[in-house]
């Protein structure tokens, strides 16, 4: 009987001029691919939340400074709900359109969302 091949202890690389055309260019691209999301990553984890949320929070953060001096002036309606001591407080922006809601519930902490007005009704909108 013959003896069993010596598995040879080298690493599978590139041998041809071509496989390293193919190999390289491909690895490079999917690492520049990837830093855009890295730098999500990033960022969400620098502000402490998901990066899930992070695009909310933009939004939110983004809001709250075009409407900063609406928040105490514009017009204000609540309404008290029928369960668990709620009410909800809407406070319209004369300026920007936009709606900052307010939920404030007995013992929980109350919860902002500004809503930016729609695209289609800012052209609408009178100067």
């Amino acid at each position: 009987m013959g003896e069993p091949e010596a598995v040879s202890p080298d690493k599978p690389a590139p041998k041809t001029t071509l496989q390293y055309l193919i190999l390289y260019p491909t690895l490079i691209l999917s690492l520049l691919g990837a830093i855009p999301t890295a730098m999500k990553e990033l960022k969400a984890w620098q502000q402490g939340v998901a990066s899930s949320k992070l695009p909310f929070l933009e939004e939110q953060q983004a809001l709250w400074t075009r409407n900063l001096g609406c928040a105490g002036t514009g017009s204000t309606w609540e309404f008290d709900t029928a369960f668990d001591h709620t009410t909800v407080a809407i406070t319209f922006c004369r300026k920007t359109g936009d709606i900052l809601i307010r939920y404030l519930v007995q013992g929980e902490p109350d919860e902002y969302r500004w809503m930016r007005l729609p695209e289609s009704l800012t052209k609408h909108k009178e100067p």
